[in-house]
């Protein structure tokens, strides 16, 4: 069940960490290099203080007949409780992407999406997308 989480207690902790997402004004594709895994126009990207931006994809924007939940499970104090998938076709692959089912109040706009480790799979932008909705 996804659940807003209410105010995050990382954040009266670390009153000098932020999270920003933003709208992508590009379109990206993930892939492990055999398959695609997703493509979207509709990604956001989330820049945290202390990691590297992280693009997250609505999931109706994955195919998530290529990945498989397993057992990993981490909780933030910012964002919440976090759950990984692996590659459908590596048994005893690693997590190859996480997804935040719970969220805190303040990074609601990523509960549900999905995001995948850049040093583990492809993750390519395209080309922006102009005001009209066509490729530039």
């Amino acid at each position: 069940m996804t659940a807003i989480r209410g105010p995050a207690p990382g954040f009266r902790r670390h009153p000098d960490h932020h999270i920003q997402i933003h709208k992508s004004a590009s379109s990206w594709r993930v892939s492990d290099g055999k398959k695609t895994l997703a493509e979207s126009d509709h990604a956001l990207i989330v820049t945290e203080t202390g990691y590297g931006e992280v693009i997250y994809f609505p999931a109706e924007d994955v195919r998530g007949e290529h990945l498989m939940p397993t057992e990993s499970d981490t909780s933030c104090p910012f964002k919440g409780r976090a759950r990984y998938f692996r590659l459908a076709d590596d048994v005893a692959g690693a997590d190859v992407a996480w997804t935040y089912p719970d969220t805190y109040n303040e990074v609601v706009d990523v509960r549900g999406l999905i995001a995948f480790y850049a040093d583990r799979i492809s993750i390519e932008e395209s080309q922006p997308i102009d005001n009209h909705g066509e490729s530039n």
